[in-house]
């Protein structure tokens, strides 16, 4: 409840589930679990341990912690934005199904048991963290960073038109340029320019709408409706061609 806004930034993740239905539709934090992926398939995993400790758990469950397992698991299921959520209530619930193992007693710390955990964590995360060139190869498969170090070598006047999911990198990486759109999705949800995003990559009144928002230059990925639409239309032209995007600018009339 300490926060600048109150209550309601509790509610906020609420609020796009139950009232965004078209964030909730679109962005991939709000699917729902798809079990042929991996994440899919630990979280079929950790239903089936939920359903083992439901069965042959040591202690029988009171009404108060099923009703709250049941609640986590189907938003975790339904979205998967609230697996986090379900990664903190659940543990507390589960933990004493496994019995004297589970339990905790202050005056007979498990000190080694503890530290042994710490160790194989640290170990993970050593093991586990990237290099910086492999860092970089990273941002380069996930961005297009040779377009953007096009665009600062080039800069164009106007207005630009961008993919959601660069948004962010653009902004830290071409902050003189405002985005079109960025991963906040809600903010663009509200004033309206999500529905006009979503119409325009979908090729559907994309000029009209490209007119009204005063797009001059536009950045978006290769083998994409949008893209086939602006090469094979006479008020565009290709500025720049990188490995996973392209570069557009209009065509003075």
């Amino acid at each position: 409840m300490v926060n600048p806004f109150g209550y309601r930034l509790l509610l906020f993740p609420y609020d796009i589930a139950f009232r965004q239905p078209l964030m909730a539709a679109r962005v991939e934090e709000w699917l729902s679990v798809d079990f042929n992926d991996p994440r899919g398939k630990l979280v079929a995993i950790m239903l089936a341990g939920v359903a083992y400790l439901a069965i042959a758990g040591r202690k029988r469950w009171r009404i108060d912690d099923a009703v709250l397992t049941a609640f986590t698991l189907y938003l975790g299921l339904t979205h998967i934005r609230f697996l986090m959520l379900a990664g903190i209530v659940l543990p507390p619930i589960l933990a004493p199904q496994f019995g004297r193992f589970g339990s905790y007693d202050p005056r007979h710390e498990r000190r080694l048991l503890n530290a042994a955990f710490v160790a194989a964590l640290a170990a993970i995360c050593a093991w586990g963290f990237p290099s910086e060139p492999e860092l970089q190869s990273r941002i380069a498969a996930a961005f297009p960073v040779d377009a953007v170090e096009f665009l600062k070598a080039h800069p164009q006047p106007g207005h630009l038109f961008n993919a959601y999911d660069v948004g962010g990198y653009l902004e830290w990486n071409l902050p003189q340029v405002p985005v079109f759109i960025d991963p906040r999705t809600d903010i663009f949800q509200y004033r309206g320019v999500l529905p006009d995003y979503l119409a325009i990559t979908g090729v559907r009144n994309t000029q009209e709408l490209l007119d009204r928002y005063g797009v001059t230059y536009i950045l978006f990925p290769k083998n994409t409706g949008l893209a086939y639409f602006l090469a094979n239309n006479g008020r565009w032209e290709r500025l720049y061609e990188g490995s996973d995007s392209l570069v557009f600018r209009r065509l003075p009339r």
